[in-house]
């Protein structure tokens, strides 16, 4: 239960950029495609799938790649300021057992 509370915040915390990130990619996806594909009997899975997806692809990439550099990042800061370590612990990653070797050994 002590890392769920600890991945919770951090999941939060960190999906402000990704959130704005996919929001200007929508922006720029012209209305023009929608409107020809409402006129062709496209349904909303359709513009999803066929107009949506294809223009977001590049930022998708983007967006994972810096997911998986922050996952093995490790986020031993966020785990040091909530519960240095936790209960028992229960919170002690990888990258907090080295920091705490490191530092304070």
């Amino acid at each position: 239960m002590a890392m769920i509370c600890i991945i919770i915040p951090s999941v939060w915390a960190s999906s402000g950029p990704g959130c704005i990130i996919y929001l200007a990619g929508l922006k720029s996806v012209p209305d023009e495609l929608y409107e020809a594909a409402a006129m062709d009997g496209a349904g909303f899975w359709h513009k999803v799938f066929y107009i949506v997806l294809p223009r977001l692809k590049f930022l998708i990439v983007i967006n994972l790649v810096a997911a998986l550099v922050s996952a093995f990042k490790g986020g031993a800061d966020q785990i040091l300021v909530m519960t240095g370590g936790g209960p028992n612990e229960a919170t002690t990653t990888l990258s907090l057992a080295i920091f705490y070797r490191t530092f304070m050994d």
